[in-house]
């Protein structure tokens, strides 16, 4: 894996827990789930995991 792929990637980690702190700080766009917070969050995050393997090795945002 090259240097720019590394780098991206952790840009984009840094991202997605920037996202999943400022849902767990309660600052969020909106609530994952009013009703389950844990439940809304495991969603959230499997969104987030979805997005990621979608993106090809090497891709650009």
């Amino acid at each position: 894996m090259g240097r720019e792929a590394v780098e991206k990637a952790f840009a984009d980690i840094k991202a997605a827990l920037a996202v999943l702190n400022a849902e767990v700080d309660g600052c969020g766009a909106e609530p994952f789930s009013a009703a389950d917070p844990l439940a809304g969050l495991a969603d959230g995050n499997l969104d987030i995991l979805a997005g990621a393997k979608r993106q090809k090795p090497g891709s650009q945002a």
